[in-house]
């Protein structure tokens, strides 16, 4: 008798539970891998931020001051645009992250289309200064785990958008004073036309935060990126009542908030105003963003990150670490402080330069 020879191979149900344990395993493993991914990212930002640090020093010691949080050349006339005191410190950093082309262009008259602009570079809102559109974005200014989000204003920049970026300098812990008018009272490293020394950094500059991250909005609402507007003065004597405008459990801002459509941070590079690269340490990293009124007015703007759980600082000795949103920030509905102590805790502490006292510096 001849006997049947049975086929070898799997059966439905042999297949059905390998492509389960097979997507289980995936399952587990993915987390793993997005964690390592991540993990890449974030050295890579905080490699970058190394580079700004050491540019930082390599700019003190050629001029003995750190750049203004917001400087430049005067307001518009009538026949020449001027950059109105709002070009940030990222300009005069350029040449020590090997962009002297693009500063030694920028410190040039230059034409584009048929308007002339004079050395230093125009107005950072400007759609038809080329110079600071996104095509010719530094790519070290933006963090990995950032998805940049240009200021859509069209004209001659490229695609349509400003350069970017995920970095903003520290302003101190303090509202008063963000804006050009008057004798600025500085408590951070940088401010409106004001330059700071080694020798105003009496805190010790291992103390002393610099530089930090404000990242881009992924969402129409997201808490992080995005600023509210049109808050009441209470602000300024309360700035909890920023918290009041968020869902915290879904990271977004209530419907009811005033956000505006593109005026996000980082969304401008070279812009001086700290609602696009600035920041102030009043409440905790990762926290919301709200100003008084528009975008030219006082506010709270918070240092963000994608990363989990903090951000990552430059201190004014180039050191970069990472604070956790739990660092201690005191009482946030505190009102500000222009003398003494910060009232918001080690993160306030850290972000004066002078043990709390204000300098006062005309424009």
């Amino acid at each position: 008798m001849k006997m049947k020879r049975r086929k070898s191979g799997f059966t439905l149900v042999e297949l059905l539970v390998v492509i389960a344990i097979i997507g289980i395993l995936v399952g587990l493993l993915l987390p793993a891998v997005q964690a390592a991914r991540e993990a890449a990212r974030r050295m890579q930002c905080t490699n970058q931020l190394k580079q700004f640090g050491l540019a930082l020093h390599n700019y003190a010691d050629t001029y003995k001051k750190f750049p203004a949080g917001s400087g430049g050349t005067g307001a518009p006339t009538a026949t020449v645009l001027h950059n109105n005191n709002r070009i940030n410190a990222m300009v005069g950093l350029l040449p020590y992250v090997e962009e002297s082309a693009l500063y030694n262009r920028i410190q040039s008259p230059q034409t584009f289309g048929a308007t002339n602009y004079l050395a230093g570079g125009s107005q950072p809102w400007d759609a038809n200064y080329e110079l600071w559109g996104s095509q010719n974005q530094v790519k070290g200014m933006n963090c990995p785990s950032d998805s940049p989000v240009g200021d859509p204003r069209g004209g001659r920049w490229a695609g349509g958008a400003a350069a970017t970026t995920s970095y903003s300098f520290c302003h101190g812990d303090h509202m008063t004073g963000v804006r050009d008018q008057g004798a600025y009272q500085r408590r951070g490293l940088f401010g409106t036309r004001s330059w700071a020394g080694f020798r105003d950094i009496t805190d010790g500059t291992s103390n002393t935060m610099a530089i930090s991250e404000r990242c881009f909005p992924k969402g129409d609402r997201s808490v992080f990126g995005h600023t509210v507007q049109n808050m009441t003065a209470s602000l300024q004597a309360n700035p909890a009542l920023c918290f009041a405008q968020t869902n915290r459990a879904t990271r977004e801002y209530l419907i009811s908030a005033s956000l505006s459509p593109y005026r996000t941070a980082g969304t401008r590079a070279y812009d001086g105003m700290p609602i696009y690269t600035g920041f102030n340490a009043i409440l905790p990293p990762n926290s919301p963003s709200c100003q008084i009124g528009d975008v030219n007015s006082i506010g709270v703007m918070t240092a963000q990150s994608w990363h989990t759980g903090g951000v990552n600082v430059v201190f004014a000795d180039g050191s970069v670490r990472f604070i956790g949103d739990s660092i201690h920030a005191g009482n946030s509905g505190s009102p500000e402080s222009l003398s003494g102590p910060s009232p918001y805790g080690i993160w306030g502490a850290i972000a004066t330069i002078n043990g709390g006292e204000v300098a006062n510096e005309a424009q």
